[in-house]
């Protein structure tokens, strides 16, 4: 049946299917049977994958009621199949080609962990001679993937800034095209003298394409380049964004209030500090008529920015209430970023949210129970070493073991027996800070207000919320617990990402010698 279905479809072909070259008795130059190529593909495809009804009818009942598993993409397919294949397309498919196909050649290849130095050239060279066909579209697309692979081809860039120049005076390029331009073409000032003059003829564009966008679609724009902050492919976008903030603070009237959370998170992780934009907004995250029903994530956000910003007791009146009243909804990574932005006297609030999602653990994927320790050590909710213990819970610890240890208290110690290959010596005792001595810890929140905090400067009633006592041991068994279940699923990266957080936090290097045995080799190498 099958056999039959091939030979149908390559006389409806017209020659022999070949691998690399197309279809034989063809070109991919010839419009007239491309149509024709593609439905009798298409068809042959879905009869392998699907059948036909006959095929169907004909199988067992059982075989109907069976599930169909998709076979996974081998992991060798890149360089055994997917890599040959764009290689032979650029050597002699590659002249051939319309500019979409080339664009989308040139786009895949680029996306390759090896490449061939004459392949890049060869793909920069076809492009040249065919430049006068592109159109705006296809301009746009080629210009990351040849800034990473011909950066500095010198006859390429000044045939494709010609050709901009001239799709310009046609007027085809859109707003977010314009945008695409300048910030390819910023990258390049350094390598190509032609660069600094597109950009004065761009930036009049986009200024006045801006205008036309509503303050959602602005707030589109500007998450989408803080969501490529930390890939290293935006660092020179902070030239876009000053285009874009003058008109986002302009329509700051017309904008939400969950546009304008996403636009403070995205420039703040660009590093950039609106001043006027946080006065406008603050006074509506200051508003608790217009916080109420904020979800668990973007209250975890607003505490994060204006804790980068150094102002986070202002908002911090209106988020407590939020925070007390939904604590078992928050996630991970929204623990880790309030231990890392909320003060002093909000430690009670996040002890309680810890044990909360300890309890949780069972059902948390691994990149969650990665921050949620993450937020453990930032905060202290893992015990530390006995030589970071104040010294009067430190001393009531030591004779305890010595107690159980039967009057044996020198041979008595605070580590497993059996230490593991990755076990870090004890440093010497540091001195405590005041928020250490009050909750026995040895990390720090990393913010850019005093750390202690005055009795005059706490809310009432919140003075004793400080020595609010945390079941540090039964967050660190839900911790290991979960590790020694799942210890088989955690991947290299992720085994070296815990063994780092333990290890450059020296009251908890004692963790290292709990983690399982299988993960030694891998921790040995940091």
């Amino acid at each position: 049946m099958r056999s039959s279905l091939v030979k149908n479809a390559l006389r409806s072909l017209g020659g022999p299917l070949s691998l690399h070259g197309g279809v034989g008795g063809g070109s991919l130059r010839l419009c007239s049977l491309e149509s024709r190529r593609h439905f009798a593909l298409s068809s042959l495809l879905g009869k392998w994958q699907f059948g036909s009804q006959k095929d169907l009818e004909e199988q067992p009942s059982d075989e109907k009621k069976a599930v169909q598993v998709v076979g996974r993409v081998p992991e060798t397919f890149v360089e055994d199949t997917l890599l040959p294949h764009l290689e032979r397309q650029i050597w002699t498919q590659s002249p051939y080609m319309y500019p979409y196909q080339q664009q989308m050649l040139i786009t895949a290849y680029a996306k390759l962990p090896v490449r061939q130095k004459i392949l890049e050239w060869i793909l920069a060279e076809v492009s040249t001679r065919n430049m006068k066909y592109w159109e705006a579209r296809y301009l746009v697309l080629i210009l990351m993937p040849m800034i990473k692979m011909q950066r500095k081809n010198k006859r390429f860039w000044k045939a494709v800034t010609k050709q901009i120049e001239l799709v310009m005076d046609q007027d085809k390029f859109s707003t977010l095209n314009y945008m695409a331009i300048f910030r390819a073409y910023n990258m390049m000032l350094d390598d190509l003298k032609e660069a600094k003059g597109l950009l004065e003829k761009v930036v009049p564009k986009i200024e006045e394409g801006i205008k036309e966008y509503e303050a959602g679609e602005l707030s589109d724009i500007l998450v989408t380049i803080g969501d490529h902050a930390m890939t290293g492919d935006t660092k020179q976008d902070t030239h876009l964004v000053r285009l874009l903030l003058p008109e986002i603070e302009r329509r700051y009237s017309e904008t939400s209030l969950a546009d304008t959370l996403n636009n403070l998170w995205a420039l703040v992780r660009l590093r950039i500090y609106p001043l006027q934009l946080v006065a406008f907004a603050e006074e509506d995250f200051c508003n608790p008529k217009r916080m109420a029903g904020l979800p668990p994530k973007q209250i975890a956000r607003v505490a994060w920015i204006w804790g980068r910003l150094g102002r986070v007791r202002r908002v911090t009146p209106v988020l407590l209430p939020l925070i007390e009243g939904s604590i078992e909804h928050f996630k991970g990574g929204d623990f880790a970023r309030l231990t890392q932005a909320l003060p002093m006297n909000c430690l009670h609030v996040l002890s309680r949210m810890a044990v909360s999602l300890s309890e949780r653990l069972g059902d948390m994927p691994r990149d969650e129970f990665m921050t949620f320790v993450l937020g453990c050590v930032r905060g202290g909710f893992l015990p530390p070493s006995v030589d970071f213990l104040p010294p009067a819970e430190a001393e009531g610890l030591s004779e305890g073991k010595e107690a159980d240890a039967g009057g044996e208290g020198k041979e008595a110690s605070s580590s497993p027996s059996s230490a593991s290959p990755v076990s870090r010596p004890r440093e010497a005792p540091v001195g405590l800070m005041t928020r250490q001595d009050l909750m026995g810890r040895g990390v720090v929140f990393e913010t850019d207000e005093p750390l202690a905090v005055s009795p005059e400067e706490m809310p009432q009633g919140e003075e004793t919320a400080l020595a609010v006592p945390v079941d540090r041991d039964r967050i660190k068994k839900s911790v290991l617990t979960y590790i020694e279940e799942e210890q088989d699923r955690f991947t290299n990266d992720e085994v070296k990402r815990l063994g780092l957080l333990f290890s450059k936090a020296p009251e908890y290097r004692y963790l290292l010698d709990e983690l399982p045995p299988s993960w030694w080799g891998v921790l040995e190498k940091l």
